[in-house]
């Protein structure tokens, strides 16, 4: 089984891959120099993981160009307007990362914080993942540490 993990930030990505690891990985570059792919075997599962990371909300959402200027309508009017969901220019090559590694795994663990933030940004992983293979198995990690003796199965 492939198990694609993804963190919230590099920093975590790299942690949760050493501690499970136990050291014994393999990091690849990717396209976004902040972001690495962290590989290894995960033999308590019987498992290939991937470990990588976004940076923070992968989508932006803004009202369309006729709403965003001070004086450009009524403001009464913006809690209709359409809402419009992009994926910023320096968020594009992680995407393209998750997309490219999501093809092959069959599970998507999402490490993110759990307060609103952190589960919205999660939600944005998995919605971008699912475009792709609709059918990938969502997990969510539930931590309060990065730490060994926190680590399940550790």
């Amino acid at each position: 089984m492939h198990v694609l993990c993804v963190a919230e930030k590099p920093s975590i990505a790299h942690s949760i891959s050493s501690i499970h690891s136990g050291g014994h990985l393999e990091t690849r570059a990717t396209s976004n120099r902040f972001i690495k792919n962290f590989d290894f075997n995960y033999p308590q599962t019987n498992s290939h993981f991937t470990v990588t990371s976004v940076s923070g909300h992968l989508l932006a959402h803004d009202f369309l160009d006729e709403y965003r200027q001070w004086h450009s309508c009524d403001p009464i009017t913006l809690f209709d307007a359409p809402i419009q969901t992009t994926v910023p220019a320096d968020s594009k090559s992680i995407k393209r990362n998750l997309l490219t590694e999501a093809h092959t795994a069959d599970t998507l663990m999402i490490w993110t914080d759990c307060d609103h933030e952190g589960e919205n940004i999660g939600s944005e992983i998995v919605n971008v993942c699912r475009k792709l293979h609709p059918q990938i198995t969502v997990k969510k990690a539930r931590l309060s540490a990065i730490i060994p003796q926190c680590a399940p199965n550790k």
